[in-house]
């Protein structure tokens, strides 16, 4: 008995791009948040 179901590929890689875009995205906008708090302080300090 052989079975020739054709199994769907499951799109992992369309996840971990997606995923990855996501991260960078966060990413950025942490810096620039990170960044704007610093420059905030700095100029109190002042």
């Amino acid at each position: 008995m052989t079975t020739d179901h054709p199994t769907p590929s499951k799109p992992r890689r369309r996840w971990f791009q997606f995923s990855l875009r996501t991260f960078f995205v966060l990413l950025t906008v942490a810096c620039v948040w990170l960044e704007a708090a610093d420059a905030q302080s700095a100029n109190l300090l002042r």
